[in-house]
């Protein structure tokens, strides 16, 4: 059977969690998880997100070669919450090439400010903005007014990360 069936199997986290064991860092699995990732099906696009999200967490390294495309997949109509979510997931534990960090931030930036993106976006977007404030002192100040402005009205997934890297 295919990844792609077998992602498509079952929709729970413990399949999730399953299939992210089943891929490891079995880099032609990783490929293949890859490539429902950016299926155009939403589907399987989104159960894949998930996937590597958790695989991401065990095996950051192997995802370095998607992070391109992952990044310039926000750009895309297609791009729904899910997948921002998962992809944010996903790059808050890779470390990202520094060609690639404008336009992350900028994109980040943009989710915190909007009052359409869902809780888990903006959460792991402060996180992946804390990382990149670490290489760049100076948006801590801006990620500071940014949170200190919306802070009174958020969800509480925003607060508690917020709280979490000292802001």
């Amino acid at each position: 059977m295919d990844l792609k069936n077998l992602i498509l199997e079952r929709h729970s986290k413990e399949h999730i969690v399953r299939m992210a064991r089943y891929i490891g860092n079995d880099k032609e699995l990783i490929k293949e998880l890859m490539e429902c990732y950016f299926s155009m099906d939403l589907k399987v696009a989104s159960r894949a997100s998930w996937i590597a999200g958790y695989v991401a967490t065990a095996y950051p390294d192997l995802f370095t070669p998607y992070v391109s495309k992952i990044i310039n997949g926000f750009d895309k109509d297609r791009f729904s919450d899910t997948l921002k979510r998962n992809s944010l997931r996903v790059l808050l534990e890779l470390k990202i090439s520094k060609r690639f960090h404008g336009k992350l931030m900028n994109k980040c930036f943009e989710y915190l400010e909007s009052f359409d993106a869902p809780p888990a976006v903006k959460s792991n977007a402060i996180g992946i903005l804390d990382n990149l404030s670490k290489l760049y002192p100076e948006i801590k100040a801006e990620l500071k007014l940014v949170i200190d402005s919306r802070f009174s009205i958020e969800s509480p997934a925003f607060k508690s990360r917020a709280k979490r890297i000292g802001l």
